[in-house]
């Protein structure tokens, strides 16, 4: 306690790893404060409780491509919408595409966050999109050349730390073909 102010801020970061939360109940969270000396203390300011109400997102992922088959040596631009389908607030929203095998990647474009290569070079591209409210939206742009005759199967997969209910959304992928002719 700061003697000129008698008060004191402590922060605490608590994770509970119980079952999981009912969603939208208001969980209370009370605070309260003991002293070894409470001698004309008035006991009805010694708590106080505030509500805490779990809201869960669903993030989703939808990959459309230029095309379902190519020529060898034909480019091919591969269109990612990640989207806060809500109700709630989404804080760190990343996305992850595997590029085929061989696929020579040209470039690539986001409308909001940070993309890159990965960690695993230029077979993979890597987004940071931040937090993301109901209803946000990030568009991804992949440009590649498919240089030899194949089927390539391209997944994008994306993730958040908050509660999803829905995970038949977070992956995504298209295939084409690059005949041998």
């Amino acid at each position: 306690i700061t003697p000129s102010t008698n008060s004191a801020t402590v922060d605490l970061l608590v994770r509970a790893d119980a079952a999981p939360p009912v969603l939208d109940t208001p969980y209370p969270n009370t605070a309260t404060i003991t002293a070894l000396d409470q001698l004309g203390d008035d006991p009805a300011d010694n708590a106080d409780t505030s509500q805490i109400v779990v809201r869960d997102a669903d993030i989703g992922v939808v990959k459309t491509g230029s095309a379902n088959r190519l020529l060898t040596g034909q480019q091919i631009v591969w269109n990612l919408r990640v989207t806060n389908n809500g109700p709630g607030y989404e804080p760190a929203v990343n996305l992850t595409d595997q590029l085929p095998a061989q696929t020579m990647l040209l470039s690539v474009t986001s409308t909001r966050g940070t993309c890159g290569t990965g960690s695993l070079g230029l077979s993979a591209v890597d987004c940071a999109f931040g937090p993301m409210a109901a209803g946000e939206v990030a568009d991804v742009t992949i440009t590649a050349i498919l240089p030899e005759a194949g089927t390539y199967r391209n997944v994008t997969t994306i993730t958040s730390p908050a509660v999803d209910r829905n995970m038949t959304n977070q992956t995504s992928e298209h295939t084409v073909i690059a005949p041998p002719w």
